[in-house]
């Protein structure tokens, strides 16, 4: 009885560890959509740019 409130316990903290992790995960791909969006957005404004200098 003993091993097996052992292994609840393990379990449990397995489970909690790997819930960190995977909010660490998201919130990595939350940051790098960020980036990836910033970086459009910058590209886009120097596509703009360079456009506008073409122009004139």
């Amino acid at each position: 009885n003993t091993s097996l409130i052992n292994q609840k316990k393990k379990m449990e903290s397995d489970l909690s560890q790997l819930q960190s992790e995977v909010e660490e995960a998201v919130q990595e791909c939350r940051n790098a959509e960020e980036k990836a969006k910033k970086a459009i957005t910058d590209a886009a404004m120097m596509a703009e740019d360079l456009k506008k200098e073409q122009d004139t």
